[in-house]
C-alpha cells in the first residue's frame, strides 16, 4: 500500500532572532507582517531564553499537521523550514527502519529526526529546495541552510551581540536591526553583473547565506561562519557513448521531473517554447490528471515574441495553454516588481512577474525551465568563444588600432544579437585570457571599466573598499577541478548567475503572487550528473546543449528544437526613443541617486542622449538606472510603494504627448 506523505510548506517566509536582550514583541510583529505575502495565511513564533523563530505559511498543504515553527516530541529541537525535499519518503524510510516514529506526513519534521540522527551534516543528504533555522536548545546552537544551487533565500545579520536572519531583507530592515543604508561596494558591484554576487546584498549589513552552505551561531558566539556542505565537481568524466549517455540523462530528467509533481493542489508550468520549458512539459503533462495547464507571455507588438513557438510547444505536448501580453504601461508596475525582488530587475523578471500574476488565478504549483543553459551549455557566447579565437590570430596591435575603431563605426542595432554588440564583445573578448574573459563577458551590458568610474560620484566612489568586480568571478573560474574552458564557464554560470540573478527572480517573482516555482534542472542529482558528461556532449561549432536537445528531440519536431534561443524582451531601445521619452527625462529630472551623492546627473543625461539620437544603444544600462532609482526611494529612502508609484505615474502621464508615437 502505498504511503500517503505530503511534502513541506515551500510557499513559506521564516525569520528569526538571538539575542541576550528580550527583542520586543512589536519588531517580531513587524518582522512576521514584512514576510506576509510569502504566506498570508497563518503566522507563527516560538520563543525561548533568548531566541525566536518565526514563521509565515500559505495553507495549501496539510494544514492539520505542519503547523510550524515545529519542535521534536521531547522538545529539544525546533525547526523553522521553507522548503520541499523531494527524496523524503526514502529519507523517511530508513529513519522508520532505525525506529523513529514520526508525527506528521510533512517534511519539515523528516529535519528533527535528520539532525536527531547525524547532526549538521545531515544537510547533504537532502535533495530539494529549501532555507531553514533549527536550534538544538542542548547545545544553543542555531543551524542555518540554503539548498545546494540556491533556490530558496535567506539573508543575515548582525548587530552587536544579536544575530538575526530572515528569507527576505525588508524583514530585517521592518524589524530596525539594520539600518537602510546602501552597500557602495554591492552597488558598485551590481552596476557592472546587473546582480549582488556572493554574499552581498545592497543594504549595509545585510548578507546572504551562499547556496550549498550552512552556518551556525549561538548566543555565547554570535559571529556569524558559514561553511559550505557541497561543491560540484567536474573532475569525473563518463565514460559511455553518446547515445547511452542520453539515454540515462532521459531517464534521470523523467525520475527528476516525477519527483517535481508531488503536490495536493493544482499544477501547471512555464511555457516559453524554448527547449528547457518545452521539454519539462513534456515530461510532466502525461503525469497531469485532467490535462496540464501552461502559461507564457509576450510584450504587444515585440519583435522577440515567442508566443508562436509556445502555442506550437503546447500543441504538441497536449497541454491547455493560456496566454497574456504586456504594454509600455508596465513602468506602473516597477514599484511592486522592485519592493519583491530587493534590487533592480531586468526585463526577465517582469516577464516572469505577469507570468505568475496569470498562472495564479489557475494553479499553485508551477514547473519551469530555469538552469538548462546553465547546466548543458545553452549560450551563444560558449561557441562564439572558438570565434574569438580565430580573431586573437590577428596581431593584437592591429586589432587594437586599425580594426578597433571600425568596429566602433559599425551602427547599433536593438537586441542582444546585433551585429554592433556581437563584434564589440568579440573584440573585446579578444584581448583578454581565462576568468577575466568570462568576468568581462558577464558585466558587458553593465557599466565597466571608465563607464562605471564616470557614473559614480568621486565621493561615492571613494567609498568602494572592494572594487574588483571581475576578481569576483574570476575566483569561481579559478576554483573548478577541471582543465576544461566548458567546465569553468559553465561552473562561474551556476555560482553566480544562475542562484543570484534567474532562481533570485523566480522565488521572487512567483511568490509575490502567492504561487510556488519548481526548476527541476537544477536538481543537485541531475547537475553533478550533467558535470560528468564531457563537454563534446553539450556544445560544437554552432550548436548548444547538443545532448539535452536530443533528448528535446524524442519529443519534438527538430525545427521546434533547433530554433534560435530568443529570452523574454520588451523593444526598450525603442521605447527609450520614443513612447517612453518624457518618462525617462521626468524619472531622472528628480532622481534621488543624484540628490544623494551617488551618481553623476551630468553622466546619465549624456548616456540618454546618446542613445536617443541613435548613436549607441544604451536601452539595458537605462533600465538598469531606472530600476536602481526605484530600488533606492523604497529601500534607502524608505517611501512607499503607492508613494513611488504615484511619483512614477506623473512621468508617465507626462510622456503621452512627448515622443514619436
Amino acid at each position: 500500500m502505498a504511503r500517503d506523505w505530503r511534502p513541506g510548506l515551500s510557499m513559506c517566509g521564516i525569520a528569526g532572532v538571538i539575542s541576550p536582550t528580550p527583542i520586543d514583541d512589536g519588531r517580531l510583529d513587524r518582522m512576521s507582517a514584512a514576510l506576509a505575502h510569502r504566506g498570508p495565511d497563518a503566522s507563527g513564533r516560538w520563543a525561548s531564553d533568548g531566541v525566536v523563530l518565526l514563521h509565515r505559511r500559505l495553507s495549501i498543504i496539510d494544514p492539520e499537521h505542519g503547523q510550524q515553527p515545529m519542535s521534536s516530541a521531547d522538545g529539544a529541537l525546533v525547526v523553522t523550514f521553507n522548503g520541499e525535499i523531494y527524496n523524503y519518503p526514502a529519507l523517511r524510510r530508513e529513519l522508520e527502519t532505525d525506529g523513529r516514529v514520526f508525527r506528521t506526513n510533512c517534511d519539515t519534521e523528516v529535519l528533527l529526526h535528520l539532525y536527531d540522527a547525524h547532526g549538521p551534516d545531515f544537510v547533504s543528504l537532502l535533495r530539494g529546495m529549501f532555507a531553514f533555522a533549527l536550534f538544538d536548545r542542548a547545545t544553543g546552537h542555531l543551524l542555518l541552510a540554503r539548498d545546494h544551487i540556491g533556490q530558496k533565500p535567506l539573508f543575515y545579520s548582525v548587530r552587536g551581540d544579536t544575530f538575526a536572519f530572515a528569507s527576505e531583507m525588508k524583514a530585517l530592515l521592518a524589524a530596525g536591526l539594520v539600518e537602510p543604508r546602501v552597500d557602495v561596494d554591492t552597488l558598485w558591484h551590481h552596476t557592472a553583473l546587473r546582480f549582488c554576487p556572493d554574499e552581498t546584498t545592497l543594504v549595509q549589513g545585510v548578507r546572504k547565506l551562499p547556496p550549498g552552505h550552512v552556518l551556525e551561531v549561538s548566543k555565547r558566539d554570535p559571529v556569524p561562519r558559514p561553511r559550505r556542505y557541497w561543491r560540484l565537481s567536474y573532475a569525473n568524466k563518463l565514460d559511455a557513448p553518446y547515445t547511452e549517455a542520453t539515454d540515462h540523462l532521459e531517464a534521470l530528467l523523467d525520475e527528476t521531473v516525477r519527483m517535481h509533481l508531488m503536490s495536493d493542489v493544482p499544477l501547471g508550468g512555464f511555457l516559453s517554447g524554448g527547449v528547457d520549458s518545452s521539454l519539462v512539459a513534456a515530461l510532466a503533462a502525461p503525469h497531469v490528471e485532467g490535462g496540464m495547464p501552461t502559461f507564457t507571455v509576450a510584450v504587444e507588438g515585440s519583435k522577440f515574441s515567442e508566443l508562436d513557438h509556445a502555442r506550437r510547444a503546447a500543441e504538441v505536448v497536449g497541454t491547455r495553454h493560456h496566454e497574456s501580453r504586456a504594454a509600455p504601461d508596465l513602468m506602473l508596475l516597477l514599484p511592486d516588481i522592485v519592493w519583491h525582488m530587493e534590487q533592480p530587475v531586468d526585463a526577465h523578471a517582469v516577464g516572469l512577474y505577469l507570468l505568475a500574476d496569470a498562472a495564479r488565478r489557475h494553479v499553485k504549483v508551477v514547473l519551469g525551465g530555469d538552469g538548462g543553459d546553465e547546466t548543458f551549455g545553452g549560450y551563444l557566447r560558449f561557441t562564439r568563444s572558438r570565434i574569438v579565437e580565430a580573431y586573437r590570430l590577428v596581431p593584437r596591435t592591429v586589432r587594437r588600432r586599425l580594426l578597433s575603431p571600425i568596429i566602433d563605426r559599425i551602427p547599433a542595432g536593438i537586441g542582444y544579437h546585433d551585429i554592433a554588440r556581437q563584434a564589440r564583445w568579440a573584440h573585446e573578448t579578444s584581448l583578454l585570457d581565462g576568468a577575466r574573459r568570462h568576468a568581462f563577458a558577464m558585466t558587458y551590458f553593465g557599466f565597466r571599466g571608465p563607464e562605471r568610474e564616470a557614473l559614480f560620484t568621486p565621493d561615492a566612489a571613494a567609498r568602494v573598499t572592494d572594487g574588483d568586480t571581475e576578481g569576483r568571478i574570476a575566483r569561481h573560474y579559478d576554483a573548478v577541478d577541471s582543465d576544461d574552458e566548458l567546465d569553468r564557464t559553465l561552473y562561474v554560470e551556476q555560482m553566480t548567475r544562475l542562484p543570484e540573478h534567474f532562481l533570485h527572480i523566480s522565488d521572487r517573482m512567483t511568490m509575490a503572487h502567492g504561487l510556488e516555482m519548481r526548476p527541476p534542472l537544477v536538481d543537485p542529482r541531475l547537475i553533478e550528473f550533467a558535470a560528468t558528461l564531457p563537454s563534446a556532449f553539450k556544445i560544437r561549432p554552432g550548436e548548444l546543449k547538443l545532448i539535452l536537445r536530443e533528448v528535446a528531440k524524442r519529443y519534438f519536431p527538430q525545427d521546434l528544437i533547433d530554433r534560435p534561443k530568443m529570452g523574454f524582451m520588451f523593444p526598450m531601445a525603442d521605447w527609450f526613443r520614443g513612447d517612453l521619452t518624457g518618462f525617462v527625462d521626468g524619472v531622472f529630472a528628480d532622481a534621488s541617486l543624484f540628490d544623494d551623492g551617488l551618481f553623476r546627473r551630468s553622466y546619465v543625461e549624456g548616456l540618454i542622449e546618446d542613445h536617443r539620437s541613435g548613436r549607441a544603444n544604451y536601452d539595458l544600462r537605462i533600465w538598469n538606472l531606472l530600476n536602481l532609482e526605484v530600488w533606492h526611494r523604497l529601500f534607502a529612502r524608505g517611501e512607499s510603494r503607492d508613494d513611488v508609484r504615484e511619483w512614477l505615474s506623473r512621468s508617465l502621464h507626462g510622456l503621452r504627448t512627448a515622443g514619436p508615437a
